[in-house]
Parts: structure tokens; sequence; C-alpha cells
């Protein structure tokens, strides 16, 4: 994955001035889109993968026209495991190294922030998920853990989702159940 970002990265940078926009303008463009998604496909399929690609013109990278017409539609888009966690929860103290490690190894730990915990937010996940994508309905995962150790406890996850039903279109969050299958039967 790493060297399909790097790829990407070049592609984006070639393409942004061949169109003669800027990088960032051309990252958050449709053309900006295409050109990641072709790459992913160049680099799986570089590594023998031949299950599913994203099917997209090649000129879709560089022209709009075809970046709209392959990209910009009306689907319906339903996440079905996102994940945030509750950055002051009781689980710093009890497994926070852990997951603190862990968490800040993904790309996502990197959003500038001083603590990249911070980075997982309810207000990152409400920004990211129901603001900035075309998401209409999403669930909210727990990672397997018990609850004391758990990065995000049931009533944080049932407040962003009263956050969430507050905004337009009620209801757009549903919970995941938390389970922990190598916890034993006396987790109740």
């Amino acid at each position: 994955m790493a060297r399909a970002n790097r790829e990407a990265e070049l592609r984006i940078g070639e393409h942004a001035k061949r169109v003669g926009i800027g990088r960032r303008a051309f990252l958050q463009s449709l053309c900006g889109a295409a050109t990641t998604l072709l790459t992913l496909n160049d680099a799986f399929a570089a590594l023998g993968n031949i299950g599913g690609l994203f099917r997209l013109p090649e000129e879709s990278a560089f022209e709009t026209g075809a970046a709209e017409e392959a990209l910009d539609g009306d689907e319906f888009i339903f996440d079905v495991q996102t994940d945030m966690v509750d950055p002051a929860g009781a689980w710093r103290s009890s497994a926070g190294k852990y997951w603190e490690q862990i968490l800040a190894n993904f790309p996502q730990g990197s959003c500038g922030d001083e603590d990249p915990v911070d980075c997982f937010s309810a207000d990152k996940f409400i920004k990211h998920v129901f603001m900035d994508s075309d998401t209409e309905l999403a669930v909210l995962s727990f990672v397997p853990e018990l609850p004391e150790r758990n990065p995000l406890s049931l009533e944080e996850a049932n407040r962003v989702r009263v956050l969430v039903d507050r905004m337009e279109g009620a209801h757009r969050l549903f919970l995941h159940a938390i389970v922990v299958p190598n916890a034993g039967p006396e987790v109740a």
C-alpha cells in the first residue's frame, strides 16, 4: 500500500501540472480521485491481484468530463465499518499505551494534532464521515476489547449517535454491538 501511495502522489503531481492547477486543488477534484483509483488498480494488478477493480477510463485522470461521468453520481453510500475513539476515555489509564501506539501508526494519526489519539475523536469522526463525504448511513464499530480497555465506550458511541441524529437526516449512525470473542463467558 505504501508503494501505491507513493505512485499516486507522483501521478497526482504530474496530472496537476498537465491540467494547470495546484496539487491540492487537483487532489480535491474528481480527476484527483480518478488518478488515485487508477493508481490503486495498477498497484494491485502488479501484485498479481485479479479481484475487484475500479472501472474508470484512463482519461478520467486528467479530463474533468470523463472523471465526472465515471465518478460523479448519486449513489447511496452506507459505510458498514467506521471507527473512532474517545481520547479522554478511561481506557487510556488501563490500556492506553497499547492503543495509543496502534492509533499513532494509522495514517489518520498524522492529522496534525499534538496527540495522535485526538485524530480519532468524535468531532473528527463526524466531520470526515458525515460532513466531508457522501456517506448517507454508517455503522460505528468497536474493537474486540473488554469494556474497561476499549478505546470507545458504549456511552461515547451513543453520545455521537445522538449528535448525528440531530444533524440533517436523522438515524444515519448505527452502533455495532461490542463483541469480545476471546474474553470467555464471564463477560456480560
